[in-house]
Order: structure tokens, then sequence, then C-alpha cells
């Protein structure tokens, strides 16, 4: 299997998969007027859902460092210094998704383990969040092809998603709107795996 596949089918992997794995390692924490005794012990019966698909989820980040650096490759080719930049700011949605992953394991180990209530419930949130909050990193790459594709270095209609994935993104991120942030990225991400892999391949 050749680079330009793997890049590509990381790309569709993480596109097909991480909102139901975002959904699923977070889902049982939605609870908002539950007392505190009674989160933590809903979360200790879910323990092992939650474990399992935040640790599926954290495999999921190492298919996204991958795919990341793929197209960090390609577009290098074009511009360099816009590569690494947008490269280093998915890193860090990469790095928000395994942390919170991580912490969607330590709430549900925390609530099985009978830590304290409030501890439990302060990393819930955390974990909560920081899995969509800076999906925004991913954007970046957006921002780039959809930058090079208007110098008219690729294809209209991969820059328009391009396009409209950025300006949805910042405009849900900045208005306080992460899950739609992080819905249009991963879709996007998924329709632009497909594409820069047909790119690549001319």
């Amino acid at each position: 299997m050749n680079e330009n596949r793997i890049g590509s089918l990381t790309g569709v992997v993480f596109g097909l998969t991480a909102l139901p794995l975002l959904h699923l390692s977070v889902v049982d924490f939605e609870n908002k007027t539950a007392t505190d005794v009674d989160f933590v012990t809903h979360i200790a019966d879910r323990y092992i859902p939650i474990s399992i698909a935040s640790g599926v989820g954290l495999l999921l980040v190492g298919v996204l460092i991958v795919h990341i650096s793929w197209l960090k490759g390609l577009l290098s080719k074009h511009t360099t210094f816009g590569a690494k930049v947008a490269h280093n700011c998915a890193l860090i949605t990469a790095s928000a998704m395994a942390i919170g992953f991580g912490f969607s394991i330590v709430t549900a180990y925390g609530a099985h383990e009978k830590f304290p209530d409030i501890s439990v419930r302060t990393v819930a949130m955390l974990a909560e969040n920081l899995g969509t909050s800076l999906m925004i990193g991913l954007a970046a790459f957006a921002g780039l092809i959809a930058l090079l594709g208007w110098r008219k270095q690729f294809p209209i209609w991969l820059t328009l998603i391009a396009t409209i994935e950025t300006l949805i993104t910042v405009a849900a991120t900045v208005g306080g709107v992460p899950a739609a942030a992080a819905l249009v990225t991963i879709v996007w991400v998924l329709a632009n795996s497909i594409g820069m892999s047909r790119q690549a391949r001319k």
C-alpha cells in the first residue's frame, strides 16, 4: 500500500468514525441536572463502554496524525511554510482529542473506583469539551487549501469545499458552537481525503 493510499484511507477512517467515537466517549457526561452522586453512579455503571469508546478514540488520534502528516507532505510541494503552520495547528487538534479521550477514561475509572464526586464531575466536564473545542486546528489545512485553490493550484470544487469548511468552522467556534465546527470539520476531512488523493495521482 503506497503512501498516497494510506494517507487517503486514514482520512476516510477518521471521517467515518470520529463523530461516533467522540459522542460515545462523552454522551454519558451530558446530564447537567443530576446530582453529583447520581452522576457518578451512572458513570460507574457505564465504565466499560466509555473506556472502550475512549480507548478506540485514542487509536483514532494516531490515525489522524498519520493523515495530517500526509497532507503536510502534499501541501509542502506548494508552500513549505504554510504546510508546517497548518500541520502544527492540526497537531493541536490531535493533542486536544487525545487528552479529551484520556480524560474520559479517567472519569470512568474514577467513578468506578469511587473517587470524590466533584473530582469525577470536573474531569468529565474537561473530557466533554476538549475533544471538540479545538477542532478548529484542522481548519488550518482547509484554509491553506482554499488559499492555494483560489490561486488556481487546486480544482474549484476542492477549493469551494475547503473555503466553506473554513468559514463555517471559524464562525461556529467564535460563536461558541464547537460541536457544529467539529461536525463540519470531520465531514470535510472525509471529502478532502478523497479529493486530495485524486489530485496526488495526477
